[in-house]
């Protein structure tokens, strides 16, 4: 069973999407590897050679569109099925996603039921299940993993806390964008929604041409804010 295995390539730079997304193949026969950035991606997928991956556009440095064009240049790479992952799934980013060789674009957060779906598409197989395990989680699993989600941001957020004031003193809307975008889509995964809300507006705040950082410092302490509160929830349920 562990030669016949699905490669799957999962090149994001959230850990946290990473971990979702690990759970939701855990139960399939497949052998799963992760990058955290487009250059590490194309170095994994040159020595696992993947039945497929799964990209995320959004990443500092080495995006995932960069990543997909240059797996779609190389012989060994290029007949390798694509399925582009993005919180941003406007009709731009799409049209580019697809010009440059994606099979399919999804928008995150992921439902693991679609996700499936597109990945067997791509393959043009169904995965099978890893020794009869039925394909589901119960209540408690999926509590579990939204817990052990909410503990994951909240180490990511106290890691990246000082780059985040240090961008907010200098005025340096890179990082902010980017933290704002990840905490989007984890606030819509684990299903909290002043999370999602909160950066949903930071992040429009910070694509605007004339920034008020006025507004932006306002958005961050309430961001701070609704962290605590995540972090108050967690320690209730760990007793």
């Amino acid at each position: 069973m562990q030669s016949n295995r699905i490669k799957i390539l999962i090149v994001d730079d959230s850990d946290i999407i990473l971990k979702v997304l690990k759970e939701y193949f855990k139960v399939y026969n497949v052998k799963i590897t992760t990058s955290i950035n487009g250059l590490d991606g194309i170095k994994k997928a040159i020595e696992v050679k993947p039945d497929l991956i799964l990209l995320d556009l959004l990443m500092p440095n080495f995006d995932g569109l960069k990543m997909l064009q240059v797996v779609k240049l190389l012989n060994e790479l290029k007949n390798i099925p694509v399925i582009v992952i993005s919180g941003n799934t406007d009709k731009i980013n799409v049209l580019s996603a697809i010009e440059a060789g994606a099979d399919q674009v999804l928008a995150k957060p992921l439902k693991k039921d679609l996700l499936i779906s597109a990945v067997e598409n791509s393959l043009g197989k169904t995965l099978t299940l890893e020794l009869n395990q039925d394909d589901k989680l119960n209540t408690e699993m999926n509590e579990e993993l939204i817990e052990q989600l909410k503990k994951l941001f909240i180490e990511n957020f106290h890691k990246e806390k000082s780059i985040l004031n240090e961008s907010l003193i200098h005025k340096d809307a890179g990082p902010l964008k980017h933290f704002a975008h990840n905490a989007k889509i984890v606030g819509k995964s684990i299903g909290y929604r002043q999370l999602q809300k909160v950066n949903i507006e930071l992040e429009n705040l910070l694509h605007n041409k004339d920034i008020d950082w006025q507004l932006i410092q306002i958005k961050f302490r309430q961001l701070s804010a609704i962290v605590k509160d995540i972090e108050n929830s967690l320690v209730v349920w760990e007793r």
